[in-house]
């Protein structure tokens, strides 16, 4: 709204509404719902500080970056979406928020830089609630200095929001409980009232030229131009493409770029300075014969007139005079098109026509035919460039062009020429090296070329008018009005004296100065606008300084736009993974990219963008990013496992060193008890022997015999041990089978031999324990030694031998039902005597198995032995 021009207003509408004046031409283009808009409602637009334009809609919010749309719209029931459908007033806050006002939902809080589920925030009337918005019918919106959001609804009049607390107040006592606008002056708060006549204005804006614009409810588009104190109109007209899109304008916006936005009942109309740059002029009627299209073929300059060359015959404007005058040009009665001018030096005028080519009169325009040249009839263009100008070209460097369809050809200052080709685009052909050179960034299908006073090559292509600049090698690329639906300029542009280019399409022509036309291009600046995980967004990575990802999440896709208003030029982006890519890489017109399979390490990814080939903006949107590796590809873990392997190696070599020293340890074990065992052995058969010896000497036959079955005996008990040691060192009788067995085969036999009766119990779960070589040996011997001193000295009938497993400690008893005897007689008695070691080796052999051996026995009570010794 612009208030200082509402006392204008209210006080000279009379006066302006009776002023004549020549309208300026004005050409809007449009955005609908073809064009993917939601509705054709439009109520409010802003554009945001990044560049995209909102529009608030009667379905919806739409976002729109020039090219795409995307659209905001209510879902029942869901707090993630915007609040409601109608949308009657968008504001953005210093923080870069959006608030929406809608006529269905209350407010609405949307900041993209949230996570998607949060980035709206819904403000909603809720019956019961005393806190909550109190109406969701709101109109306008309005942020003062001290940060309030100022609202006006329909149904409780005035309201005042605190962003920070999220309170809703009440702050001004009136009667009215509708308020449609709101404008804040150095006074405070007031409300805009206006009427136009039997219509209503309803809103306002001011263009980059200090115009007044004011949109009517039902008139139309009004325009005041201070400066010439004319009102000028503008209304819908269906015959006429680049009218506004509707005559009731509900909104009116100038963005920073000077264009004027206006939401109307059928879409969106847009007005750009830019192309007001380009006068355009309409042929009037040729008259005579059926009303049909004009084309326009040459033009050409004598006396200061503007001749024009048409399908129907030859218009002429006076210099100073926009006017128009047709002339046609006869022969034998029918009407000629003029295809081309051409002056000889003389200054004769030739034409050539769609008939042949002709001498022309230029006072009377009357046309002769060049003798003998009456048969030669043509098509539309009897001096054709594409019939000349090839032959031009291949008398350089035939194949050096990449197309032979030439369209068109001019020489620069310094002499080298300026090709244009109709599938080949544009070409530069050095004449002191003889080389053609084309230029990579142009189109392809290229028609009538120019030079202007700098240099700079002008070209049609595809309808639009195109710039190439030597010095920057960038193209550009103009919006031409085109009211007519003509479909664009096409054919050649024609330069007159004073510098003014001139290009043509149905019915019209435009001519424009080359020196004035403003480089309006902007290079559009990119921004990240989605980040997806697996298809799932994660949009609030993207305001991290740097996006940390798991190795199994190194498939993502980044999405980005670059917001360009210019109507007509496709914004193209290319990107460049560091860390990756070697390049850049130009991906045309996409606005998203996918990334899978990436190594774990650090990237950054750099995307730029363009709306002009050739001329990319420096300033790029950035991303770093880390894919995190498995923990099995951390250095953390490398070193672990080299530990580990380190550790390992050194355990295998200390396994293997322990062993030896076992074995060793085993090996002097048995190297020990063969030495004592054998040794105290032997030295009883040798003290044994030098008593025989003295038996025999003295003749004493019972003392020798007895002496010499003692030796015998003595003997048999070490070969039987040495058996003993052999077997329990074999590592094939491991296991407790092969030991229970060797047990009872040794046991039962000799037992049976003296008549006692053996009862070996084996618990379950015994044959599954393994016992070492070590305790093997011992747990055998010990159970040997206790079956022969009760086959020897018991005189049983029965002897038990019981095997258990109790708490991971093998148990072993040996009780027989003999006579028993006094333990410290025997103690006695094995301290005295030579032989008679047998308990005192049962005992240390169970202190080696760090195991617990007992023996009970009573005079008349048997004997009991006792034996437990830890396994595993």
């Amino acid at each position: 709204m612009c208030q200082q021009f509402l006392l204008l207003l209210l006080l000279s509408m009379t006066s302006w509404l009776n002023l004549p004046a020549q309208q300026p031409s004005l050409y809007f283009d449009r955005l609908t719902m073809q064009n993917g808009l939601s509705h054709n409602k439009v109520n409010c637009i802003i554009r945001d500080r990044r560049g995209f334009m909102w529009f608030g809609t009667n379905d919806g919010l739409n976002r729109y970056d020039g090219h795409n749309f995307d659209v905001f719209q209510y879902k029942p029931g869901d707090s993630t979406t915007i609040s409601g459908n109608i949308i009657h007033d968008i504001l953005e806050d210093e923080q870069g928020v959006l608030w929406i006002a809608t006529a269905d939902g209350g407010l609405s809080r949307y900041d993209h830089k949230q996570p998607p589920r949060r980035q709206f925030k819904q403000y909603r009337h809720l019956p019961g609630d005393s806190h909550s918005i109190p109406v969701n019918i709101l109109n306008k919106l309005l942020l003062d200095t001290q940060g309030y959001l100022w609202i006006g609804t329909s149904g409780v009049g005035l309201l005042r929001f605190d962003r920070v607390m999220e309170k809703f107040t009440l702050p001004i006592a009136h009667d009215t409980r509708t308020i449609l606008d709101l404008e804040m002056d150095k006074a405070g708060m007031s409300k805009v009232p206006f009427s136009f006549n039997n219509d209503e204005i309803s809103c306002f804006t001011t263009d980059i030229k200090g115009r007044l614009w004011m949109g009517s409810r039902f008139g139309g588009l009004h325009i005041y131009d201070k400066a010439s104190g004319r009102l000028y109109h503008y209304g819908y007209d269906a015959a006429r493409e680049g009218t506004i899109a509707d005559n009731h304008i509900n909104s009116l916006y100038t963005d920073s770029n000077g264009v004027v936005w206006i939401g109307t009942d059928r879409g969106v109309s847009i007005h750009r300075p830019a192309q007001q740059q380009f006068e355009q002029t309409f042929l009037p009627a040729a008259g005579g014969g059926t009303a049909r299209d004009i084309t326009i073929y040459d033009f050409y300059e004598r006396d200061g007139n503007l001749w024009i060359g048409t399908s129907e015959g030859i218009y002429i404007r006076e210099p100073g005079n926009n006017k128009l005058h047709f002339r046609p040009v006869l022969y034998k009665g029918e009407r000629l098109g003029v295809t081309h001018f051409f002056e000889d030096v003389d200054g004769t005028l030739y034409l050539g026509t769609d008939h042949s080519l002709f001498r022309c009169d230029v006072s009377t325009l009357r046309v002769r035919l060049l003798p003998d040249t009456e048969k030669d009839l043509v098509a539309k263009r009897w001096i054709s460039r594409h019939d000349t100008l090839k032959n031009v070209i291949d008398c350089y460097k035939p194949g050096s062009i990449s197309s032979n369809d030439v369209s068109d050809l001019k020489e620069d200052g310094a002499g080298n020429l300026w090709v244009s080709t109709y599938g080949g685009g544009l070409h530069y052909f050095d004449r002191t090296r003889r080389m053609f050179t084309h230029i990579p960034a142009s189109n392809n299908l290229l028609e009538g070329l120019q030079l202007d006073p700098k240099g700079n090559v002008w070209m049609i292509s595809n309808g639009n008018l195109h710039k190439y600049d030597p010095g920057t090698k960038s193209f550009t690329s103009f919006d031409l009005p085109d009211i007519e639906k003509a479909g664009g300029v096409r054919g050649n542009i024609f330069r007159d004296r004073k510098g003014w280019l001139y290009v043509a399409g149905n019915n019209y022509f435009i001519a424009f100065n080359p020196r004035e036309v403003q480089d309006t291009r902007r290079i559009p600046q990119v921004f990240f606008t989605d980040f997806k995980i697996f298809n799932e967004s994660y949009n609030d990575l993207l305001q991290q300084d740097k996006i940390n990802l798991r190795y199994d999440q190194n498939y993502f896709t980044v999405t980005f736009a670059a917001p360009d208003l210019s109507v007509g030029r496709n914004t193209h982006y290319a990107y460049i993974l560091e860390g990756r890519d070697k390049e850049w890489i130009d991906i045309g017109t996409r606005t998203a990219q996918e990334f899978s399979n990436l190594e774990a390490k650090d990237y950054v990814l750099k995307v730029r963008a363009t709306d002009n080939a050739g001329l990319w903006n420096e300033k790029v949107a950035t991303i770093h990013i880390t894919i995190i590796p498995p923990f099995w590809q951390r250095w953390w873990f490398y070193g672990l496992c080299a530990l580990t392997m380190g550790l390992l190696i050194y355990s295998i070599y200390r396994y293997r060193f322990d062993q030896l020293l076992k074995q060793q340890a085993i090996r002097n074990k048995i190297a020990q008890d063969l030495h004592d065992n054998v040794g105290s052995t032997l030295s009883s058969i040798s003290v044994y022997s030098q008593v025989a010896k003295i038996y025999h000497q003295q003749e004493r036959q019972d003392d020798l015999h007895q002496t010499l079955e003692k030796i015998s005996e003595t003997s048999g008990e070490m070969i039987s041990e040495m058996n003993d040691i052999v077997w329990a060192i074999n590592p094939r009788h491991d296991s407790m089978d092969t030991i229970l067995q060797r047990m009872e085969s040794f046991a039962r036999p000799l037992l049976a031999s003296k008549g006692i009766v053996f009862h070996f119990e084996v618990e379950p779960g015994i044959k599954q324990v393994n016992l070492e070589m070590t305790r093997r040996k011992n747990f055998y011997l010990i159970f040997k030694e206790a079956v022969n001193n009760a086959l020897k000295y018991a005189d049983c009938r029965n002897l038990w031998v019981r095997i258990g497993l109790r708490h991971h400690q093998l148990e072993l008893e040996v009780k027989d039902g003999g006579v028993g005897f006094d333990r410290e007689k025997v103690r006695m008695y094995a301290s005295q005597s030579l032989s008679g070691n047998g308990l005192r080796n049962m005992e240390m052999r169970a202190a080696e198995m760090k195991g617990a051996w007992t023996i009970e026995s009573e005079p008349g009570k048997g004997t009991v032995v006792q034996l437990r010794f830890p396994v595993g």
